[in-house]
């Protein structure tokens, strides 16, 4: 059932959502509720949770207690993430079946930038993201994801994730068919138009790269330093050239119609997911989706106590990460690369509240939090098999000298 919903959620925007609560209604007993209270990341989730719902319902706003369901679907799929009938050993087979449901989704989005599939508005091209609600002007390709941005989020994480697989396996022929995936990915995300998610996954590679080949670093550094230097030299080079100054200038006005939103409603925000419905008159007639900016949208939907329980969230992941790292994890360039890339994207959009992209950062961070969960046991399992050899070493010393 697994792998239909990770299928379910790449190839749709709506059904993937309703697999995975059907899937945690289904595995409730599995959920590890009892680590609900142990971690800073869960404890964070669930304030984030009630302040969202209790202030939605507090002003009425049903939009926002509406999607203030998607937070609370967040923290059950991190307590999934804790159980241990969720075997961490497996993750590798479920990394290939989305890179395999990528793909597909990758031809899905190449049939529809060609204009042979998703024409018209059938229900069927809204189901699985060929057509949008709030259609792009531009006609960028969205693939299954119903957003071209969206879409370059999506094939950016599936990019990591192949460079990340063809750096593991020693194998030719699965080399090969990741090389293969790489490149397919590659087109699609060029063809989704997303300059910030370009940038973003640019940024990741470096990140990957770096802590990956630790003798190439120097190189490393000169190569995509020149790559930095190029782009913006000539931004000409990356897609839509002809709007990007039209595009900075479109980002830097909602920045600052956000801004003095979040200076209306310091407090409790003007509500998860509201933004688009917010008075016309306090957008001074701009009608906006959402801030585009990651950190930024949180302080404006959820306000100063909103804003403040994200950060701290991020500051326990944030040392998790730094401790695995100590620990020298193998999977720490992919982390640290994903985890650049939404970073980095986050600054120009706001991608975490969609489930079909949210749900990759947020098994990301629960992710993170398990392997540290393990490794403390693992250590605390070693601190004691040491404690244990000492103490038999001492009663043995002292049998020899008859004590």
């Amino acid at each position: 059932m697994l792998y239909t919903l990770i299928g379910s959620t790449v190839l749709s925007p709506y059904i993937g959502i309703v697999m995975a609560i059907v899937y945690l209604a289904v595995k409730y007993r599995d959920v590890a509720w009892q680590e609900l209270s142990k971690h800073t990341l869960t404890i964070g989730l669930l304030m984030l949770a009630v302040w969202s719902s209790v202030t939605s319902i507090i002003d009425g706003r049903w939009i926002s207690l509406s999607a203030s369901v998607i937070l609370w679907f967040y923290l059950a799929v991190v307590l999934y993430l804790q159980s241990e009938r969720f075997s961490l050993e497996r993750c590798a087979k479920f990394a290939d079946w989305t890179m395999l449901c990528g793909i597909l989704s990758s031809v899905i989005g190449f049939l529809q930038f060609e204009g042979w599939i998703g024409q018209g508005n059938h229900i069927i091209n809204y189901l699985i993201g060929l057509q949008a609600f709030v259609p792009d002007p531009e006609g960028r390709m969205t693939a299954t994801f119903g957003n071209a941005n969206l879409a370059g989020a999506w094939f950016s994480f599936l990019i990591l994730l192949a460079v990340h697989s063809y750096h593991q396996t020693k194998h030719i022929l699965r080399k090969n068919v990741y090389l293969v995936l790489l490149i397919s990915f590659s087109g699609s995300l060029v063809l989704t138009g997303s300059r910030g998610a370009i940038v973003g996954l640019l940024s990741g590679l470096f990140i990957f790269c770096f802590f990956s080949f630790r003798h190439l670093r120097a190189g490393l550094v000169t190569l995509f330093a020149s790559l930095g230097f190029l782009f913006l030299m000539h931004p000409e080079l990356l897609p839509r050239e002809g709007i990007l100054r039209e595009s900075m200038m479109d980002r830097w006005t909602i920045w600052k119609i956000c801004f003095q939103l979040f200076l209306h409603h310091p407090l409790d925000g003007v509500g998860l997911a509201n933004t688009y419905f917010v008075d016309a008159v306090e957008t001074s007639y701009y009608r906006i989706a959402h801030a585009h900016n990651t950190v930024l949208a949180m302080f404006v939907e959820l306000g100063v106590v909103g804003g403040a329980i994200f950060l701290w969230m991020h500051w326990s992941v944030a040392r998790n990460v730094f401790g695995l790292y100590r620990a020298n994890h193998r999977s720490i360039p992919l982390i640290f690369g994903t985890f650049t890339f939404f970073f980095v994207h986050g600054l120009v959009d706001y991608t975490l509240l969609a489930p079909q992209v949210g749900i990759v950062y947020i098994a990301l961070t629960g992710l993170v939090m398990r392997l540290w969960k393990e490794h403390q046991l693992e250590q605390a399992r070693i601190e004691e098999m040491r404690r244990e050899w000492l103490q038999e070493r001492a009663r043995r010393a002292a049998k020899a000298v008859g004590i």
